[in-house]
């Protein structure tokens, strides 16, 4: 970068000033040329099949909205990011050496300015400090996304070195303030997003093509879906239990598994002993999780387990309601009767009493699909969650 005199800097604010990787005067009268971003995402060891789309999906929003982004995966012994690289994202591989790296903050701080990246964005908190300090002597902005938590607390430098801590939820929020020295009104919430469109394309045509009868489903009944791994924290023993008193009630439901896990003899079991093994499917991969989505007509989610709700947002935006455990951040993405219900962990009879009230009402499943997509274009979009973190690169 050309030696920039003090004195352009009086008023940061000019707009015949601007970098775009170099520092360009423009002549009065000209237009502001348009700035563009260079994005650094860290991340460390992106073994998470949803981190890793994510990260990615928020990338490919990013380059359309203009700015330059590239990941720089930090690993320990193994390049896992091939995937990425398949995708046509440009990924820098680091290794990292046990506990503090100061060999690598001085590599990726190098790396950083040669680069003339001006964002640095850590997605992980194992690398968040090594990513702060490397943004520093890079000379670029750097923000933490706490996509979830861990069992350890954030370390203080996290907080100290970062221009921008961000939490994926209220929920996360409230988790990190526990500690005091994170305890700052400046930290932010940038809900993670969905790749709405996927979701929403051909909405409805998936549905009906969908042959019903080959999936042993009666073709005008009430479809209740679980897409969970079959295992102890997501609770699926509760909604047979729920089912089965709905089928006792005379409803005309089917209920469809399409997870699988350690738990699925000992389902098939409960669903003979209930009498309601004709009417429990395990389909696991007879259809796309998207035409699966679409079938449903509410997705049911018992999970114990707190975790960020990707699950309820991908239903939502396929135009289904959903009905799920009030734990972690599903009462941020749920509006309760609008979108769907929450229920108690561990009451079968919540979750039945949620379906009969969505069954009450023959169009009330499709209107609230309606407001559900709505919802997640709004609010949950990676579109809205770009939207977001551009507006804090920039504050």
């Amino acid at each position: 970068m050309p030696h920039i005199p003090r004195s352009l800097f009086a008023n940061i604010n000019n707009p015949c000033l601007t970098r775009n990787r170099s520092w360009q005067v423009c002549s009065p009268g000209e237009q502001e040329p348009a700035a563009m971003d260079k994005i650094a995402h860290i991340a460390y060891s992106i073994t998470r099949s949803d981190l890793k789309d994510l990260i990615a999906a928020l990338i490919y929003k990013q380059q359309e909205q203009g700015a330059e982004a590239e990941i720089i995966h930090v690993v320990r012994e193994t390049d896992i990011a091939h995937v990425l690289k398949i995708r046509g994202i440009n990924v820098y591989t680091y290794t990292k050496a046990e506990g503090p790296d100061i060999r690598l903050m001085f590599k990726l701080g190098k790396f950083i300015r040669s680069h003339g990246f001006n964002i640095v964005h850590a997605h992980s908190p194992e690398i968040a400090v090594h990513a702060a300090i490397a943004a520093k002597i890079g000379r670029a902005k750097s923000i933490f996304s706490c996509h979830w938590l861990t069992a350890k607390p954030l370390s203080r430098y996290v907080r100290a070195l970062n221009n921008h801590i961000v939490a994926t939820s209220e929920f996360v929020q409230r988790k990190l303030f526990k500690e005091k020295y994170l305890q700052d009104k400046k930290m932010k919430i940038i809900y993670d997003g969905i790749d709405e469109q996927m979701y929403m394309q051909n909405f409805g045509i998936n549905a009906e093509n969908v042959n019903r009868e080959k999936l042993g489903l009666q073709p005008d009944s009430f479809i209740l879906g679980n897409t969970g791994a079959l295992v102890k924290e997501e609770d699926q023993a509760s909604l047979l239990k729920a089912f089965r008193k709905l089928r006792a009630k005379g409803m005309n439901a089917e209920l469809i598994f399409t997870g699988e896990g350690p738990l699925r003899k000992d389902l098939e079991k409960k669903a003979q002993l209930y009498k309601i093994a004709d009417h429990v499917h395990f389909l696991s991969e007879r259809l796309s999780r998207v035409e699966f989505l679409q079938l449903f007509d509410v997705l049911v989610h018992c999970a114990h387990k707190e975790a960020y709700p990707f699950t309820l947002l991908e239903a939502m935006a396929s135009g289904t309601p959903v009905i799920a455990t009030k734990i972690g951040a599903n009462a941020e993405v749920i509006l309760e009767r609008q979108t769907g219900y929450l229920v108690p962990c561990g009451f079968p009879e919540r979750i039945d009493s949620a379906i009969m009230r969505l069954n009450a009402i023959k169009t009330l499943p499709k209107e609230m699909g309606v407001q559900s997509r709505l919802h997640v274009q709004k609010d949950f979009s990676i579109s809205s969650m770009a939207a977001r973190y551009l507006e804090l690169y920039h504050s």
